[in-house]
């Protein structure tokens, strides 16, 4: 007579709670990864905002300076800025040193600014990183702004990541 042996079977593979400690391990950091990131990337494009407004002021200093045209009237939109900077010739004071003087504006934009596919320039705007438009006011009655220091001053202003006018709005 044959005699059965019973052999015990080893479970091949894991648990299904040996599963849900992985995914869980695994999910959470993906979700650390996920905020770092994107932390990372708010830093990134508030330095470069702060970076593209200290270069319009410079470059608007500068065509100042050259030129003797004074800045443009600013009463939010940066439609005019974009034109002084472009030493754009339908721009009434470079018209009037065109005239006069034979000589034509050269622009004075930014090199960023400069091509045609820049992520700065929407629709005739110049834009934050976030893709919100920077706010550009200059009282051209008293050449004043209120934050900057420059003699006849003008105010650049992107409302940073939240999108609201509060503490972390970035200025020049």
């Amino acid at each position: 007579m044959k005699t059965m042996t019973l052999k015990k079977i080893t479970p091949k593979g894991f648990t299904l709670i040996e599963l849900l400690v992985v995914m869980f391990i695994i999910a959470s950091l993906a979700a650390i990864s996920f905020g770092i990131f994107f932390k990372m990337k708010d830093g990134a494009n508030e330095k470069e905002t702060k970076v593209l407004i200290k270069d319009i002021a410079s470059n608007m200093e500068a065509c100042r300076e050259e030129t003797g045209v004074p800045y443009p009237a600013g009463t939010g939109n940066t439609t005019d800025l974009v034109n002084y900077l472009t030493g754009d010739p339908t721009y009434q004071e470079f018209q009037d040193i065109l005239n006069n003087t034979g000589i034509e504006v050269k622009p004075f934009m930014p090199s960023f600014l400069e091509d045609s596919g820049s992520k700065f320039i929407v629709n005739g705007e110049i834009v934050d990183s976030w893709k919100r438009n920077i706010e550009y006011t200059h009282d051209i009655t008293t050449r004043t702004g209120t934050k900057n220091n420059f003699e006849n001053g003008f105010d650049l202003k992107s409302t940073g990541l939240d999108e609201l006018k509060d503490e972390d709005d970035i200025e020049l």
